[in-house]
């Protein structure tokens, strides 16, 4: 508390009191308190709200950006094409089977289980999948076989969409597993001898037996698979007949198979087979089976790389002079 003169009087009061105590004098101290809170108080609560809105902006912006970020990162993948890094190289090696390249994404099995890659070679859906087969991403979306008679259809985080029930008595195999396009899907059904029309959400749409009806493919785009030397070994062709993979390899995959045929290329990269005899090998039936071969999976580009070791290509080149 502090001491001041009355106005009036000259009196000594408490700076705190309203009027002089001798003259009754107002000492107009009250009054200008007041006034000055009345003016900061709204002060304050502007600088709080101020402050409040701001906070909610930049939390705002920080999750759109996530997920603005989140979405360009999926769209770049989905065009991205595969650079074979020594990096990219490295990553793939840990995986017993690769898959194709589609929208980004490409299918790995390590052990019995499945997973999915990113163009960087980063694992994106864990190799945790029990599946028979899983097929490549097409509008977001992949199928997978559980058994002969239960498949799910999978997204890019490799959550289950829907399971459905139907019966292919292993009629699908890894080189022919139905796909999205336009929105629908076709799945096979041996106890119907039709296929069962899905759409993105799993509801049945209908039925069909013309198949080439709904995966008509353009010309456009199209590269043509080519063997040499009594089709031990293929190469790829453009729409123009131009080679633009050499015939080095024991299969190529577009998505429809290790040999022959013509499809599309996804990513930049196309699937390439390496076998390696292994020295059991008994020519006396001429034929191999599949306990003869050891499958080497890799991946080539149109500039003629490929993620396969000179020491790997020379291995296999030489099992099968040996087994030959």
């Amino acid at each position: 508390m502090a001491l001041i003169k009355c106005k009036e009087c000259g009196h000594d009061i408490s700076d705190k009191a309203r009027k002089c105590p001798k003259c009754g004098c107002p000492t107009g101290q009250v009054e200008a308190t007041q006034e000055v809170m009345i003016k900061e108080e709204p002060k304050k609560s502007k600088t709080w709200i101020g402050a409040l809105v701001v906070a909610l902006l930049c939390l705002i912006g920080g999750v759109g950006c996530y997920g603005y970020t989140h979405y360009l990162n999926n769209e770049c993948d989905k065009n991205t094409i595969v650079e074979l890094t020594p990096e990219f190289i490295k990553a793939i090696e840990k995986y017993d089977q690769l898959g194709i390249f589609s929208e980004g994404y490409a299918a790995v099995r390590k052990g019995d289980k499945w997973g999915y890659i990113n163009t960087k070679g980063e694992e994106v859906v864990s190799t945790e999948l029990d599946a028979k087969y899983v097929g490549h991403f097409s509008e977001g979306l992949a199928f997978v076989v559980q058994s002969s008679s239960k498949f799910s259809v999978i997204d890019t985080n490799g959550s289950v969409v829907f399971t459905s029930d139907y019966h292919s008595s292993d009629y699908y195999s890894e080189d022919n597993l139905p796909y999205y396009k336009n929105g629908i899907m076709l799945v096979y059904d041996v106890k119907k001898s039709c296929y069962i029309i899905y759409d993105i959400k799993g509801e049945i749409k209908g039925e069909t037996k013309n198949h080439n009806e709904y995966y008509k493919e353009t010309a456009d785009n199209l590269y043509e698979k080519y063997s040499i030397n009594d089709d031990n070994n293929w190469g790829l062709k453009d729409s123009k007949g131009n080679i633009v993979i050499n015939a080095v390899y024991d299969g190529i995959d577009l998505g429809d198979g290790l040999w022959g045929g013509t499809g599309t290329l996804s990513n930049g990269v196309v699937l390439v087979i390496l076998d390696e005899i292994k020295d059991t090998y008994d020519n006396t039936d001429g034929a191999l089976t599949g306990n003869d071969i050891v499958r080497h999976y890799g991946y080539a580009d149109l500039n003629g790389n490929d993620t396969f070791s000179e020491e790997l290509k020379e291995l296999c080149r030489r099992s099968k002079e040996l087994a030959y």
